[in-house]
């Protein structure tokens, strides 16, 4: 099969639109190159899959030829751990069949109600903002990220994190920037340099630990229960230190913190953006939401409601095609391979982009246009399956998929029932910031709009 790239002349010569913006770069190697690219860098031999059934190939009909030793991963193992999301292997499928029961079907429905007190905190706090300030004005990024993560600390590890969430947010973002900064810049001070950025690194770790420990012990004190901290708690308990030590234990809850709530955050940020650029979708979601929760001042929301508000979770899962948080997924190579008739050399590195393959002309018409309808059941029974993958693919599927897609549609409909919100610089185009999750450029300020 005949592949297509930039030399390595023409390569070294993107490199500054590389580190501008990775996930543009890729967007215009699909388009100029097509489906599968070529790089060669240095010794590493590099391949941009960008076809539903060479993204199946990797990650899910041969996922165990592949494994995780990349950059990517390997930077984000700073901060993590070997947790979940950058492990492979054996150890990989011990961790996620540890884990799984936590993430259980018939344990969805106890998200509802956190994520419902949660959005009612938020709304109140809101209410009082919209009242009492002459021009309301909020970063909708960093707000998603302190609702998202109060929702995740009561449902998932049943602890309350109400006083921590500034913290905890912030330290979230400290650490990310860092590694991606280094990932940038191959000239960055080594780890053990006590410049600024490695002592700010280093107290957000110290953070983020502190978190763990904090809750961990929260959770011996008052007793075991069917949560994620207990599910880890019991199994130590079961299995001794030396085969799940406290490391390890760590690693899976920073793992679950930081992509329990950047990921949704990120998403739901996104999708506030696209409505407001899009009024007359805007609109349909608040006839939706306003005909199932009334124009009441209650602020409840049943699972039998959630049901009857489909184009609020279509809206949600268009802008996650368009602005997928997880824009990047690699793989290494432990053998070769053969993918859509292209030889994959072992130790190759392997990239696919939901963000391309989201935008991919052949599976997405008029692929750059908001159209939540898009995922209406019937229109969906007609697209490539596998040409939407915000969550992955195979067997390293996101484990928190159906928690992320219940919190967002309960956070969307509860928020926008009482507001609407307007981009304060809507005159000026959002970049975007392809870190570890692809973020607005600068925050998202918007304007609070109270409905009435």
């Amino acid at each position: 099969m005949t592949i297509h790239g930039p030399t390595p002349l023409e390569l070294l010569r993107q490199v500054p639109q590389i580190l501008h913006s990775p996930v543009k770069y890729l967007d215009y190697a699909t388009r100029t190159y097509g489906d599968m690219v070529y790089f060669r860098a240095g010794k590493v031999n590099a391949f941009l899959l960008n076809h539903p059934e060479a993204a199946l190939r990797v990650l899910r009909d041969h996922h165990s030829q592949y494994n995780k030793d990349t950059m990517q991963y390997n930077a984000l193992a700073r901060i993590t751990g070997r947790g979940l999301l950058t492990n492979s292997g054996e150890h990989w499928l011990q961790q996620r069949r540890l884990i799984q029961p936590a993430f259980a079907r018939q344990k969805l429905e106890a998200i509802e109600p956190f994520a419902v007190a949660a959005a009612n905190r938020t709304i109140q706090r809101w209410h009082r903002q919209a009242q009492t300030a002459v021009e309301p004005i909020i970063d909708m990024e960093h707000e998603m990220m302190l609702l998202s993560l109060d929702v995740l600390g009561n449902a998932l590890f049943g602890s309350d994190l109400s006083e921590q969430l500034t913290p905890l947010v912030e330290a979230t973002l400290t650490a990310l920037k860092h590694i991606m900064a280094g990932a940038k810049n191959p000239l960055q001070a080594p780890v053990w340099l006590p410049t600024a950025a490695n002592r700010r690194f280093e107290r957000s770790l110290h953070t983020l630990d502190m978190a763990v420990a904090a809750m961990l012990a929260e959770r011996l004190r008052k007793g075991l229960g069917e949560d994620l901290l207990s599910v880890l708690i019991r199994a130590q308990q079961e299995r001794g230190k030396e085969d799940l030590p406290d490391r390890q234990v760590r690693d899976e809850i920073v793992t679950l913190l930081i992509a329990g709530h950047e990921t949704v955050a990120t998403a739901l940020t996104w999708s506030w953006y696209l409505l407001d650029a899009n009024s007359e979708k805007r609109n349909i979601l608040n006839e939706e939401v306003d005909s199932v929760l009334g124009k009441g001042i209650g602020f409840e929301l049943s699972h039998v409601q959630l049901e009857a508000l489909p184009y609020t979770l279509q809206v949600f899962q268009e802008a996650l095609r368009l602005y997928p948080p997880a824009w990047l997924i690699t793989r290494k190579a432990l053998q070769a391979d053969e993918v859509r008739g292209l030889a994959i050399p072992e130790k190759s590195l392997v990239i696919i982009s939901p963000y391309t393959m989201h935008r991919h002309p052949a599976f997405w018409p008029d692929a750059e246009r908001f159209e939540p309808q898009r995922f209406d059941p019937e229109r969906t029974r007609e697209q490539h399956k596998f040409a939407y993958i915000p969550f992955g693919v195979g067997p390293a599927l996101c484990i928190g998929k159906n928690f992320a897609l219940i919190e967002a549609q309960i956070i969307l409909a509860m928020l926008s029932r009482h507001f609407s919100f307007e981009r304060v610089y809507a005159a000026s185009p959002v970049e975007m910031d392809a870190l570890v999750t692809l973020r607005p450029r600068d925050g998202m300020p918007m304007r609070l709009v109270a409905r009435s």
